[in-house]
């Protein structure tokens, strides 16, 4: 995971997080400080980015995020915003602003239910939905017709 997609993640964490500590009135910074620790960020790193995302705006950080992120980063992005959250908040405390950002950086809005449908589900085979959410390693070799194979099978 790049540097760009960690840093654009955790400034719009913050930026969600302070709506969410206007509505709730409980901080969720601990566990998603804890999060990012085991993405490999220092605290210091994670402090310095969180701050500079509550000082910014929604606008701000989407514009940033299309001026520098391909579509493959973008999603990244966003299942790093829904699933830092996951545990600590509502889909519908955030629905709007999620809604806002999928569609700011040219994503369907559909997919955040099924992003977080899948991420907050112990057991993926268990969703009966004919959809599914397949990720791989870049690590991995790329080759699309291995993926299609696979695909296919599964």
């Amino acid at each position: 995971m790049n540097d760009s997609v960690l840093r654009l993640a955790v400034r719009s964490v913050a930026k969600l997080d302070s709506s969410l500590l206007d509505k709730s009135g409980s901080d969720h910074f601990q566990p998603v400080l804890r999060y990012f620790e085991l993405m490999g960020i220092k605290p210091e790193q994670f402090h310095h980015w969180y701050y500079e995302g509550k000082g910014t705006t929604t606008d701000e950080i989407c514009l940033e995020a299309n001026n520098s992120l391909n579509r493959a980063e973008k999603v990244c992005l966003l299942l790093l915003i829904i699933d830092s959250l996951l545990r600590h908040c509502e889909r519908t405390s955030i629905q709007a602003e999620l809604e806002y950002i999928f569609i700011a950086l040219g994503i369907d809005k559909e997919l955040i239910v099924t992003f977080w449908e899948y991420l907050g589900e112990d057991d993926p085979t268990a969703i009966h939905n004919q959809h599914f959410l397949l990720l791989s390693p870049h690590e991995d070799i790329s080759n699309e017709m291995l993926e299609g194979r696979w695909i296919e099978d599964n």
